[in-house]
């Protein structure tokens, strides 16, 4: 591996055009690094869907005008509004429901379906915090007000354990048993869906900013439905204890598809182009600029 980069980094190169950004793309910090990799694996995450995540898309555009192989791993695919050859292009396509292989077959390309990777972390078995059986509320996506008020409804007479929250760092490794301490967990988080169902305990799913909590629900097959007022999520929580054989079978579901499928071998006769002369002054350029410019 050459280099590592993470999911925000990079936004500015998208301004609405496809050849622009993958331009930008080769002549950002990342470029060199794309002409040196034999591949660029992006993990997807939650991040391509509505138009969001298309710098991700740009840099996998880069990779392929360069001859390089692609990879787009652990992702969701929702409306996508650019790049769509991109996708038809892909060396490898793994989504994360099949509500994602859908939306990659109506692009043209088929996909692997498997969950997200959180299933296979090593989560610990001991716990770092006990609920004592209580109700837990978690949180939900920022830009869902109206699924955040309901949680904050319910937070005044429940305890609270969000996903987005600076102790999470400390006590991450333990989440699983924590919540296993839990009698039902109240999320609008993706992982906070995935996160109550190793634990194997009920939980009371809302909706994020995608398809990706519907999709996985509807991958399970389980009869768990995810509501969006605070008078559905209350009755959820007066019949979870009736339906423990769902959530059973929605633990069963997500252990059942470890281990997680591996990456194919990069053993393809690389495909490296010589970079424009263009490409190479502004690459000595930025070089000469970064370190002796500062």
């Amino acid at each position: 591996m050459i280099q590592r980069h993470y999911v925000g980094q990079g936004k500015e190169i998208w301004n609405g055009d496809e050849n622009q950004a993958i331009a930008a793309a080769l002549k950002s910090r990342w470029g060199r690094a794309i002409f040196e990799c034999d591949a660029v694996v992006v993990n997807g995450e939650e991040t391509i869907h509505h138009g969001n995540g298309n710098h991700l898309l740009a840099f996998l555009g880069a990779a392929q005008r360069l001859g390089k192989r692609t990879l787009l791993i652990n992702s969701l695919l929702e409306d996508l509004n650019a790049f769509h050859d991109v996708i038809r292009n892909l060396d490898y396509l793994v989504v994360r429901e099949p509500r994602s292989a859908a939306e990659a077959r109506r692009l043209g390309r088929d996909a692997c379906i498997a969950p997200d990777s959180i299933v296979a972390a090593a989560f610990l078995e001991q716990a770092s915090a006990d609920f004592g059986g209580q109700v837990v509320i978690g949180d939900a996506h920022p830009s869902r007000a109206d699924i955040l008020e309901v949680l904050d409804r319910l937070k005044r007479d429940h305890p609270s354990w969000d996903l987005h929250h600076e102790d999470r760092k400390l006590d991450w490794p333990h989440a699983v048993a924590n919540l296993k301490t839990a009698s039902i967990y109240i999320t609008g988080r993706h992982h906070g869906v995935y996160l109550a169902g190793l634990a194997g305990i009920p939980f009371v799913p809302l909706p994020s900013n995608s398809h990706k909590i519907e999709a996985l629900i509807e991958w399970s097959g389980c009869d768990i439905p995810v509501c969006s007022s605070l008078d559905q999520v209350r009755e959820a929580i007066r019949l979870a204890p009736f339906k423990r054989d769902e959530f059973a079978r929605f633990h069963h579901f997500l252990t059942r598809n470890r281990p997680l499928p591996r990456l194919p071998p990069i053993d393809l006769p690389l495909r490296r182009e010589r970079p424009s002369l263009q490409l190479r002054a502004y690459w000595a350029w930025a070089t000469f600029k970064n370190h002796w410019l500062r």
